[in-house]
């Protein structure tokens, strides 16, 4: 029984994973457009910035 239940469940998993939860389109919100950094945080360089609504 424990098998049954571990096989559905990896199952279920994989169904889950092959429709996906992270294939919506992704656009940047901001008006002023979207930093990218050359690293984490506000001290790291603007290495370019995204425009408004465009694709991520």
């Amino acid at each position: 029984m424990k098998i049954i239940l571990q096989t559905l469940f990896a199952l279920l998993f994989t169904a889950l994973n092959i429709r996906g939860f992270a294939q919506n389109d992704v656009y940047v919100v901001a008006a002023n457009g979207l930093n990218v950094r050359s690293s984490p945080g506000l001290d790291g360089k603007v290495l370019f910035t995204l425009p408004f609504e465009t694709k991520v």
